[in-house]
């Protein structure tokens, strides 16, 4: 089966699709798009209504968070990046992800609400059919964003590995990178064998693969990968903060950017990105905003407007090295709170040096108490007229005094030994006029993991 271009005979909208018919031109070329830095981004809304475009159940680690749809969506657009996504891995019927070799990688912002319009870069499952047309990828009039949209009367298949069925079985990674390219700046190419050619057939997955062709079609719009991209290559570190290691970032104005946690609007702008953030050249310290999710990140020269500005995406995994986690109840006071433990600093060993501080707030002010703490778990155990949230054996620290606000702190150090390790804390304290009777001041707890 064959496929060409279809060209809308509107001035302001061109819509380049996969359908039945064949092509006769040449080599690569381009459509007129091309995508600037902050136009990287790509969402997905997951509308897919054939079982075989969702039944893929297996996560992969350089894709966090997604399955199914997601993605070989994620990955069709990944197989034109700088460089291999991640290990490479991810797809079986190619020895790597992430082929490009060009001053181009796309950033996935999450998933969408809908299918937004033209320009907000998102793809989705277009209800009906248009004769033999599979998908299609609509562009704006001038360089800017697009949408890709894929008729549902065709049957999808999410693999990851090849594909079965009939005549009307397609491969949504293939198809995505096929459709992908329009988006970044390429048209038809009749080179034999190429991602972008004209032409694919059902069940095929090697348009997965981009080949001599369309590397050099996505290498003339966004020039040979530069020895002085921006690069990233791992974090550490929990999000208040996580250290970003990498190599060309500039002294000053740094932006990272990074994966929504929740799906957003299709108008929501993106990137999700903190900015004016200072480097080492090969380091970055950032706090992760709330919003941010489980996805990747990448940093962004915000000095420069150059293709090369951009790194690579990093997978973003924040239970690598989580916050502390409160659990348990505290036990209401004399002075109408209950007690709560948080902490300041990072419980990177790296970043923090080995210390972080423990706190506790909403104390009966000018009273004694303990910070008490558990390698050996949680537990929720009758204790003083409240709970105690550690199980033994327990160790006590040396006593506070709660200030006149009812805060207390204490340094708590860790190393080498303790590194993935977890502990438990809780704070214990006198309160004279406690209700129920027993002068006891109980906090909630809350779980702490030594990361490197």
């Amino acid at each position: 089966m064959k496929f060409t271009q279809y060209v809308l005979p509107v001035a302001v909208l061109g819509t380049t699709a996969l359908f039945f018919g064949a092509s006769n031109l040449s080599a690569y070329t381009f459509d007129g798009n091309i995508l600037s830095l902050n136009e990287r981004d790509f969402r997905v809304f997951n509308n897919f209504t054939d079982a075989n475009a969702n039944n893929n159940t297996v996560p992969s680690p350089n894709y966090l968070g997604s399955l199914g749809a997601v993605q070989a969506l994620w990955k069709g657009t990944a197989e034109w990046d700088s460089e291999p996504v991640g290990s490479g891995t991810g797809d079986p019927t190619q020895a790597q992800l992430g082929s490009g070799g060009a001053n181009f990688d796309a950033y996935f912002a999450g998933l969408a609400t809908s299918s937004g319009v033209i320009g907000q870069n998102i793809m989705s499952e277009l209800a009906g059919s248009n004769g033999g047309v599979l998908a299609f990828t609509e562009l704006p009039g001038s360089p800017g964003g697009w949408r890709i949209l894929y008729y549902s009367t065709w049957d999808w298949h999410d693999g990851p590995s090849f594909i079965g069925g009939g005549g009307s079985s397609f491969d949504l990674q293939g198809i995505t990178t096929h459709e992908y390219g329009h988006a970044l700046g390429l048209g038809h190419s009749a080179s034999a064998g190429a991602t972008m050619e004209a032409s694919a057939a059902a069940v095929d997955v090697s348009l997965r693969s981009i080949e001599a062709d369309d590397i050099a079609g996505v290498q003339a719009l966004y020039g040979v990968k530069s020895a002085s991209k921006l690069h990233t290559t791992s974090f550490i570190g929990n999000g208040k903060p996580i250290r970003i290691t990498g190599t060309n970032f500039p002294a000053m104005n740094n932006e990272v950017w990074f994966t929504s946690k929740l799906p957003t609007a299709a108008a929501t702008v993106l990137p999700i990105k903190v900015t004016g953030l200072l480097s080492t050249g090969t380091t970055i310290d950032v706090n992760v905003p709330a919003t941010a999710g489980l996805g990747s990140l990448h940093v962004r020269d915000g000095n420069a407007f150059a293709y090369l500005a951009l790194s690579n995406p990093l997978n973003y995994d924040p239970s690598l090295c989580p916050p502390a986690t409160p659990y348990c109840v505290g036990k209401l006071n004399s002075a109408g709170f209950v007690p709560s433990i948080t902490f300041s600093g990072s419980n990177s060993l790296i970043i923090s040096g080995g210390t972080i501080t423990i706190e506790c707030n909403d104390g009966v002010p000018n009273k004694p108490g303990l910070f008490l703490s558990s390698d050996n778990g949680p537990a929720a155990t009758p204790f003083q007229g409240g709970t105690l949230c550690l199980a033994p054996p327990i160790v006590r620290s040396p006593p506070f005094v709660f200030d006149i606000f009812g805060y207390a702190s204490r340094p708590v150090t860790f190393g080498a030994f303790e590194v993935g390790s977890y502990r438990y804390f809780q704070a214990w304290s006198r309160d004279p006029q406690a209700p129920g009777g027993i002068p006891v001041g109980l906090s909630n707890a809350s779980e702490l993991k030594f990361c490197p």
